[in-house]
């Protein structure tokens, strides 16, 4: 484990693919939990995995943060403070104020800028 950018970072397999830079877009599997083990949401549907570009604040910083530098084809678990998830507003019913999020994420995709 290491701490990156504010954010507990475990890499769980080492991808060789494409580098997770800022502007790419990526394609990502994942489950989001509580510390607990508690799941508020996933996705592992190969067929229609989240996509976004990173860096542009279409997901919340701390899985940002946690997916700097990541190669396509790697597993990690990223550990997120409030502060760089949904902080004291949460987020609907799912996610109260004030909450760590633990997502494990799998790196499908790394695209161009």
């Amino acid at each position: 484990e290491r701490r990156m950018g504010g954010v507990l970072v475990r890499d769980m397999v080492l991808g060789e693919g494409q580098i997770v830079k800022p502007g790419r877009k990526v394609s990502i599997l994942y489950e989001g939990a509580f510390p607990s083990g508690e799941v508020f949401d996933k996705n592992f549907n190969r067929k229609s995995p989240l996509s976004f570009r990173q860096g542009t604040g279409e997901v919340i910083k701390g899985l940002e943060k946690g997916m700097d530098g990541m190669k396509a084809g790697g597993e990690r678990i990223i550990t997120i403070p409030p502060d760089l998830g949904y902080g004291k507003r949460g987020s609907g019913k799912a996610i109260p104020p004030n909450s760590t999020l633990v997502f494990h994420v799998r790196l499908l995709s790394v695209g161009g800028a």
